[in-house]
């Protein structure tokens, strides 16, 4: 660390500084999808948590202000921050099924999607999931196991993860086979309850009903067996009980395959997945209270000028005062205090 170190009571500018060595900047940026990763681990309190309960399980994830409750039928999430009080809402996998891309444009024909919903809701083609299920709780992940399909959920300071592991390859009725010998799409219908759903590239984005709090519902990720990367991409449906759906691209996939989008604050990262600062990032760490401070070489953090370093309070990005005159390459926590080193001078 060279340059000039400076101490604060967090969350203040940062106000006293000590010469310090000269020494050139060394570290190496962080990327956007690791800075959990690297501030985590120095973090040691209870803001991010898997606990058994009577129904289930209960889920903590404070860096993002979400709390989760398992149960035989599925997940709950709810919102924490200040302005939305106990307000909650969840997705749930409710059909899964494969979706035609033979290049027909017969609407009518069974198994088109725009007839998807309503095949849907014929028990004997074996589509439509079960309302319950089983709950489990392994290390660190709960699993909400359902014949043909389990969800899994998980919590990292990126917010709460959903894996749907879709167990085998949908197949299609014998009535509704499609007239050439393409075999479609696999398609996961998603039911969406206290939020209104907008598809994105790289996801959704949800509004709470009551606060209007914004969830983006983004990292979708889908990989087979053999870990390869499937193309995927989320449809949203107005005014349908399966308010969004992903579709895959599953052919000469090996299942299992697993569909793996996460819910976090729609501020954390912009959803046309540039990261949330203009510049590099390179010190990341976590207060005892569930507060990220970054530093590094850039001066907007989310929508807010923030000068070399800034602060996430799992809904929001601010500044720290009027931050610092010259880039920040390392910060610390001790307690209350958050130190800061750089080759700044103010």
């Amino acid at each position: 660390m060279g340059g000039f170190a400076a101490r604060a009571a967090a969350p203040v500018v940062p106000a006293q500084c000590v010469s310090t060595s000269n020494a050139a900047h060394t570290n190496q940026p962080i990327p956007w999808s690791e800075i959990g990763v690297v501030a985590g681990k120095q973090y040691a309190g209870d803001g991010l948590s898997i606990t058994p309960a009577v129904t289930g399980a209960k889920l903590k994830c404070v860096f993002q202000r979400l709390e989760g409750e398992a149960t035989c039928e599925g997940l709950w999430l709810t919102s924490t921050v200040t302005n939305a009080p106990g307000e909650r809402f969840r997705i749930r996998a409710v059909a899964l099924g494969r979706d035609f891309h033979d290049g027909t444009t017969d609407e009518s024909r069974p198994g088109r999607r725009g007839d998807f919903a309503a095949l849907c809701r014929d028990a004997a083609t074996g589509w439509k999931l079960a309302a319950t299920g089983k709950v489990e709780l392994v290390d660190k992940t709960v699993r909400w196991v359902r014949p043909g399909l389990v969800e899994e959920y998980s919590v990292s300071m990126d917010g709460v993860r959903q894996d749907f592991v879709v167990l085998e390859k949908p197949m299609l009725p014998l009535d509704s086979q499609p007239s050439t010998n393409d075999s479609g799409f696999l398609r996961l219908e998603l039911a969406v309850t206290g939020a209104t759903a907008e598809a994105m590239d790289i996801g959704a984005r949800l509004a709470l009903a009551d606060s209007g709090r914004r969830i983006a519902y983004t990292r979708l990720q889908v990989t087979d067996a053999t870990g390869r990367v499937l193309p995927a991409r989320m449809e949203a449906r107005e005014k349908s009980e399966m308010s969004l759906a992903v579709v895959v691209e599953d052919g000469n996939a090996v299942y299992p395959v697993r569909i793996d989008p996460t819910f976090s604050d729609d501020n954390w990262i912009s959803m046309g997945g540039v990261p949330g600062t203009d510049a590099e990032v390179v010190a990341a760490v976590m207060d005892e209270s569930g507060n990220l401070y970054i530093g590094g070489t850039f001066t907007i953090a989310g929508a807010i000028n923030a000068k070399y370093i800034a602060k996430w309070d799992g809904n929001s990005w601010s500044a720290l005062g009027s931050g610092m005159n010259s880039p920040v390459y390392a910060l610390a926590v001790s307690g209350s205090d958050l130190y800061a080193g750089g080759h700044f001078t103010m």
